[in-house]
């Protein structure tokens, strides 16, 4: 939840930031794109997930007495 959390704000922060770059700065249109937007946070969820997971790979292989004892 904390992930996904930061990820939609990501978006829009990142989404605010360069509307205000493009239409004030470079005095282009700006569009925004909600599939490249949803798609992006789908690949940082699935990132997030996959390392959290391969990160504790080891403790899970391992019997729960083992790995509590030299916490």
């Amino acid at each position: 939840m904390i992930g996904l959390a930061t990820a939609i704000f990501g978006v829009i922060a990142g989404s605010i930031a360069a509307w205000l770059i493009v239409t004030r700065l470079m005095t282009l249109s700006f569009v925004w794109q909600a599939g490249s937007a949803a798609g992006v946070v789908a690949a940082a969820l699935i990132v997030t997930v996959g390392l959290g997971l391969a990160g504790t790979l080891l403790a899970l292989n391992q019997k729960p007495a083992t790995v509590l004892r030299n916490l």
